[in-house]
């Protein structure tokens, strides 16, 4: 079975076939939002695993028409999983979010914010959550940049007072850059502890969101694995600790405007 299997994938037809199929999916992942790269390495995989699964069960190993019907059958399938899905996060939800984190931070600072989003059960969530992925690894990008601006920092102080002191003014815009880059981080960070909020109130209800909602609570319930089970601190106990005190006028400005 196998090395007519293996004969299968070294077929000149059958590669040039695989390589027009991988470009078209990947195509279609990039639209979905994932980087060129990505898109490449999920296209080869998907299409290699279906294909081999499917191969399997075909009675012809080597037979290319067979093999064109279940190639016509898995590109569709692959296509249609490719296409962008509705955000699992109503935008209303996203807004009153972060005016929350935004307000809890803006009195309590910033410090342990970090250490809370970039946790083992947080990182998962956010990997299914394309738009918070990708803001989460902006927050990452704007961390080196600005390692980045205090090496140069560095290298103006020692170069102004070893080589000419009008090097220091150069300090400035280096500062100011660092200060744009950390205020930016922050907001990420903001955004991303919303959107994690945001999930959790789906999923538990909270002010008429998830009966509003019942596709993005199911979603925002499998992105979670299961919100009772969760072994870290709820974020819904850490920016709405006294939630059971609202009455039901703050409930509903909170909830969604459509009921």
């Amino acid at each position: 079975m196998l090395p007519r299997l293996a004969r299968f994938w070294d077929d000149k037809a059958v590669q040039t076939m695989i390589g027009t199929l991988t470009k078209r999916v990947a195509f279609e992942y990039e639209k979905a939002g994932h980087p060129k790269d990505e898109a490449q390495k999920l296209a080869q995989a998907e299409i290699k695993i279906s294909l081999s699964a499917r191969l399997i069960n075909i009675d012809s190993y080597y037979d290319v028409r067979a093999w064109k019907k279940s190639y016509m059958a898995e590109r569709a399938r692959i296509l249609n999983e490719g296409k962008p899905k509705s955000d699992v996060i109503p935008n209303e939800l996203k807004h009153k979010c972060y005016q929350i984190v935004e307000i809890a931070h803006a009195g309590h600072g910033y410090d342990k914010l970090l250490a809370r989003v970039v946790t083992k059960e947080n990182m998962v969530a956010i990997a299914c959550v394309p738009a918070a992925f990708a803001i989460l690894k902006a927050t990452h990008a704007a961390w080196k940049l600005r390692i980045a601006c205090w090496l140069v920092l560095a290298a103006l102080v020692v170069s102004g007072f070893v080589y000419n002191r009008w090097i220091l003014l150069a300090l400035i815009p280096v500062f100011i850059a660092e200060r744009y880059l950390a205020s930016s981080q922050r907001k990420y960070l903001m955004a991303v502890a919303a959107t994690l909020l945001a999930l959790e109130i789906l999923v538990a209800d909270f002010a008429g969101w998830g009966i509003a909602f019942p596709e993005e609570r199911r979603r925002a319930s499998d992105i979670l694995g299961g919100f009772s089970q969760r072994t870290e601190p709820s974020w819904l106990d850490f920016y709405l600790p006294r939630r059971a005190e609202l009455d039901d006028d703050q409930r509903r400005a909170f909830g969604p405007s459509a009921i």
